[in-house]
């Protein structure tokens, strides 16, 4: 009995010390990237409102635009996919906090036979109890067994790769709201698209309908032998160019349509231009101001996931180095037994218990942690560099996109100071052609210059809404923080 005792508190101190454990020291994750003051085409005012640019579509006021991307973030498959990949890193997570504590299992067998000796050496062998004869005798055996063990996680391994999992977890969820900008973005930049493509074909109608006046007039002169056939044709060849134009405008306008059906997670058949409602909005919200380089790090969550990848790779590079130190563990079987004997003898009982301190010494791997080790700290340096690529790549956006607002505002004053003075010219040859000084053609020279500068206008306009949507997208808008598991 005072063996059991001893071997048991000897079991007991060694665990206490195993569980106080060592820490291996957690690898550099320095970034290299030196961060700007400032955006140098960015607008001066308040600090943009964050929950606004989480529903960056809401600036437009515009239900049909709402309703269309609050729709493809509930239907998208790629953000359903995401979802699937979030619940894998749940799984994996959940497996790893498990594996830190003590595994146990139960196994049992049940057994039976039949036995028949002959000798002819020996007429009858008989042991006491047991009679071997031309009968045969029957043997019945039963056994249960249960297995206990645990591992001290004494270099953090389990810890390391637990931690892993924990990172993984954030990298996947942070994926999923990356995913979510990308949806809401296209689905905006298509539903935008759409609408400048309908504005111009409107335009290009009137266009047309300006030309087939100037048609009516030209062959009224041909007729009347004041102009050539020449000038007719010119007439009916402009016409025809812009009757194609509009054609490709139309293929325009389903393309986008089918895009957004696509994004919401419908079939594109049947799903049309006319299935989208709504005009080209002249006013353009105001661009998001007060927003600083240092800010892009908690708002977008491209680059949060790759700050995850990073502390997820730093944690495998410790859980790779914890194989260079020795293992310990705990061990307990117990078995119980029944053999019952077609004989004499009664059955027989029996049990027993085996308690192991287990312990691993790493001497001799030919290298392999060592090289397992330095693939680990390659994919941390890879990650890092990843990081980097993707932090200047963000600045580039928002600068860009910060610039184009910028260009194409200034654009749009001077497009409609052309169109003010385009539509004074046609009324200037209005007037000189009621009073016979100026031929018609005149009027529709000037229209359509007027026409010129209006196409220009729609596309500043439909250009304005595509910058704000890509600064949007630039500055992590499109999801709400605090939500990415």
């Amino acid at each position: 009995m005072s063996s059991e005792k001893h071997i048991w508190k000897t079991a007991a101190v060694l665990s206490a010390i195993l569980l106080t454990g060592c820490e291996i020291a957690a690898p550099a994750t320095d970034t290299e990237t030196v961060l700007p003051q400032a955006f140098e085409s960015a607008p001066a005012g308040a600090a943009a409102d964050r929950g606004q640019l989480a529903r960056f579509w809401t600036m437009w006021h515009d239900p049909v635009l709402s309703s269309l991307i609050e729709e493809s973030l509930r239907g998208n498959y790629s953000l359903k996919a995401a979802e699937e990949k979030l619940e894998k890193a749940r799984a994996q997570l959940g497996y790893r906090k498990s594996d830190q504590g003590a595994s146990a299992g139960v196994g049992g067998q049940l057994g039976g036979g039949y036995g028949k000796a002959e000798n002819s050496y020996i007429d009858n062998l008989r042991f006491p109890g047991i009679s071997i004869d031309d009968d045969g005798r029957a043997v019945g055996v039963a056994n249960v067994g249960a297995l206990l063990s645990w591992e001290a996680d004494i270099a953090g391994k389990k810890r390391s790769l637990t931690e892993a999992a924990e990172r993984s977890l954030q990298a996947a969820g942070y994926e999923r709201h990356t995913g979510e900008i990308l949806v809401a973005t296209s689905v905006a930049d298509n539903y935008f698209r759409l609408l400048g493509k309908r504005s111009e074909s409107k335009l290009i109608e009137k266009e047309i309908a300006n030309y087939k006046e100037l048609l009516r007039y030209t062959e009224g002169r041909f007729n009347a032998g004041q102009a050539s056939a020449y000038e007719v044709l010119e007439v009916k060849n402009k016409i025809k160019s812009l009757e194609a134009e509009l054609s490709t405008k139309k293929s325009d306008m389903l393309h986008h349509a089918r895009a957004i059906a696509v994004l919401m997670g419908r079939t594109p058949e049947g799903f049309t231009d006319e299935s989208i409602k709504g005009e080209l909005p002249g006013k353009v919200p105001a661009v998001p101001a007060g927003v600083m380089p240092s800010d892009l790090l908690t708002m977008r969550p491209d680059l949060l996931a790759r700050k995850s990848a990073i502390d997820a790779r730093a944690a495998m590079v410790k859980a790779a180095k914890a194989d260079l130190y020795p293992r310990f563990g705990i061990s307990f079987l117990g078995s119980l037994g029944h053999i019952e004997i077609d004989s004499d003898i009664d059955h027989v009982n029996g049990g027993a218990g085996l308690l192991s301190l287990d312990l691993y010494v790493p001497v001799f791997t030919n290298g392999r942690t060592e090289a397992n080790i330095k693939i680990k700290e390659a994919e941390l340096r890879t990650e890092l560099r990843d990081y980097d690529n993707t932090l200047i790549n963000a600045l580039y956006e928002v600068d860009d996109a910060y610039s184009q607002c910028s260009a194409l505002e200034k654009q749009e004053r001077k497009l409609k100071e052309g169109e003010r003075n385009s539509t004074e010219l046609t009324r200037s040859a209005e007037k000189l052609f009621n009073n016979d000084a100026a031929t018609f053609d005149r009027i529709v020279r000037a229209r359509d210059q007027t026409y010129s500068f209006r196409k220009g206008l729609i596309q500043n306009e439909l250009g304005r809404h595509l910058s704000l949507i890509y600064l949007a997208k630039s500055l992590g808008g499109g999801w709400k923080a605090g939500s990415e598991k």
